[in-house]
């Protein structure tokens, strides 16, 4: 194949016509100008042309006249073979001072279109281009740009991902580059996922794939995979570190993740980590499989995969215990029969245990791993949600696990920071979903529960789950994303913001970490020593905790506020109110530092109550509080 030097002039100014042609203009080859300003308001802005035929690419220059670094940082040259870009992928990303007005192109495979996408949703401001490169045949085998190190997953929507809730989704390729190399390329949907978190700018996402997968080596092949932001954890790795923790602890499955960097749209994102979504799977949590006509014995006895969840009365499958515990069912998808049979077997445990300190159907050994591991890493929303348990065919013990959601965990939180201060246990704290806080604090009361914690630690702890094995981790973990940690903060300016529930901006990466590992060295001597000087009087639920008598589980249809301005009132889980003001006249008061109760009636700067009682309700817009006696 000859190689043939094109030379492409392009002229950011929409209005001037693009061309292509040949530098010693012996031939004009025809192209079809695409200069694209999409309407969607989450979309970028972008140039880009039909190439007539694929094209390997090997140098694009440019006028550096009037341009800054600012105009340009993020700004990406992308190759595809569809008009729509739908298969795009990166041929260059500016991510450093403008030092020369030209690049040389590693890509050494063939694309019929090119575009420039402007960074940030700016207006194009790059001119001049010059693009230099030989005809070639149609392949996507050759060697791809990573923008870092790390592997790259690159999402394309056609400019679509405008999701506003999580329920929304759109359809997208899904392409990831590792060493140079494609890993994957499949179609799929993209969704945004979280609950707090799906407020924040830098959104979290699930990515449905249309065919199973293996995904960097990790050993699920699954259409279901989340794509977590960590926007709120500036160490990028406290997911990670608590799964490695779970790990060490010998959970049978932890949630296999890798990190890796972000482009949707022509986008960049910054850095993710690509992780399991919590399902039954092979290579994920194994439970006999089950469906509709699974409503005798033994097929009726399992496998089950519950979360016990805070939302769980939004969810389509779910339950109340007889005490109040709200479980999600997250496998099968039950019907009456197998959901009566499953609440019927859990109030039956749940009996036990509060009357009879019987812990008979209780695995004692995953129940040991899961409870270390929410109280040393002091996850504030372990009795709220993303605690994950199982049941197995023919087997009437409940299972704990799988580990999930730890970005606020490690003394992140400001609900709980600084963690190593508190003389109680963290399962005091924060929202319980129903009664799951009575319910651990009932379980940890019975002596053969203690016992078997307490003989869990001294055994993990004088095997692998040290502060050395944790802190080779981590050192391997920032080593790892270090060129990615720093573009994601040029991206992300929030070294030095507080987001939501963090506890504190430091400033720095480098100070991020070092909060991390103090916070590791000291949780071993604090957490071992309250766990082996603990007596079961000692897990009586403390109701000073930090939302004191507050089960939200006791509030029927009554929703969670998403939005709206109760004048200046901050709620404590990031919306700003409950759609407007539904409870009046709450001017300055920053909930929740709750002493003293309150029976209703206009609350101005009035501390919020330690609910004996309730509250009556008046001049609430008619909201009833919960009655917690």
């Amino acid at each position: 194949m000859s190689k043939i030097l094109l030379l492409l002039l392009i002229s950011c100014i929409l209005s001037k016509p693009n061309f292509l042609s040949f530098a010693d203009s012996s031939e004009i080859i025809a192209s079809t100008p695409m200069s694209q300003t999409d309407t969607y308001s989450n979309s970028i802005k972008w140039v880009g042309f039909d190439l007539s035929s694929p094209h390997i690419i090997t140098k694009i220059s440019w006028s550096n006249s009037g341009l800054t670094s600012s105009d340009i940082m993020f700004g990406l040259f992308e190759g595809a073979n569809e008009p729509n870009f739908i298969d795009a992928v990166p041929l260059y990303m500016f991510k450093d001072q403008i030092s020369t007005n030209y690049i040389e192109i590693e890509s050494t495979a063939s694309f019929r279109y090119v575009r420039y996408a402007s960074p940030l949703k700016k207006t194009v401001s790059i001119s001049d281009i010059e693009i230099y490169g030989y005809e070639a045949e149609s392949t996507n085998n050759g060697k791809m740009y990573q923008p870092t190190n790390i592997p790259l997953i690159v999402v394309n929507t056609e400019g679509k991902i405008n999701l506003k809730s999580k329920s929304d989704s759109v359809d997208c390729n899904v392409i990831i580059i590792s060493e140079g190399i494609i890993n994957v390329k499949e179609t799929g949907n993209i969704r945004i996922r979280g609950n707090s978190s799906k407020d924040l700018e830098k959104k979290s996402y699930q990515i449905n794939l249309d065919q199973k997968t293996t995904i960097l080596d990790m050993p699920a092949k699954a259409k279901k995979w989340g794509l977590l932001a960590n926007h709120m954890d500036k160490s990028l790795i406290r997911n990670l570190v608590a799964f490695k923790i779970s790990s060490l602890l010998g959970q049978k499955y932890s949630p296999a993740c890798r990190s890796a960097d972000l482009i949707i749209d022509g986008s960049f994102e910054g850095n993710y980590i690509i992780c399991d979504k919590i399902e039954r799977g092979e290579g994920r949590v194994e439970l006999d499989e089950m469906d509709q006509s699974c409503n005798e014995a033994p097929c009726i006895t399992g496998g089950y995969l519950m979360e016990i969840d805070g939302f769980a009365d939004q969810e389509t499958y779910h339950f109340n215990s007889k005490k109040g515990v709200k479980v999600t069912i997250k496998y099968p998808d039950t019907t009456s029969q197998q959901t009566a049979y499953l609440k019927s077997w859990f109030d039956e445990l749940e009996q036990n245990i509060y009357e009879n300190q019987n812990v008979d159907n209780i695995d004692l050994e995953t129940f040991s791993q899961y409870f270390i591991l929410n109280e040393f890493c002091a996850d504030i929303d372990s009795v709220w949600s993303s605690y994950y348990v199982t049941k197995q065919r023919n087997d009437d013990k409940l299972h704990f696990g799988p580990a999930w959601d730890f970005d606020l965990s490690l003394d992140n939180d400001n609900r709980l920071y600084p963690t190593n201060s508190k003389e109680k246990w963290i399962f005091n704290f924060g929202l319980s979903a129903g009664t799951f806080r009575q319910f651990i604090s009932k379980l940890m009361s019975c002596e053969k529960t203690l016992t078997a914690v307490q003989n869990k630690w001294k055994e993990v702890t004088a095997s692998d789950f040290t502060k050395d094995v944790i802190f080779r981790f981590i050192e391997d973990q920032i080593n790892y994303i270090d060129e990615s940690q720093k573009l994601n903060f040029k991206r992300w300016d929030v070294l030095n913001k507080i987001l939501q529930y963090e506890a504190v901006a430091r400033g720095s990466y480098e100070a991020e970490i070092e909060h991390l590992k103090e916070y590791i060295e000291e949780r071993f001597m604090v957490f071992g020593n309250m766990l082996l000087n603990a007596n079961t009087m000692s897990f009586e639920v403390q109701e000073e905790s930090f939302f004191p008598g507050w089960n939200p589980g006791d509030w029927g249809d009554w929703q969670w506020p998403t939005g709206g301005d109760n004048n200046g009132q901050n709620w404590p889980w990031g919306g700003n109110g409950i759609n407007g003001n539904n409870g009046n006249d709450n001017n300055g008061q920053n909930w929740p530092t709750w002493n003293n109760g309150n029976n209703g009636n206009n609350n101005n700067d009035q501390n919020w109550p330690s609910w004996d009682n309730g509250n009556n309700g008046n001049n609430n817009n008619g909201q009833n509080w919960p009655l917690n006696n």
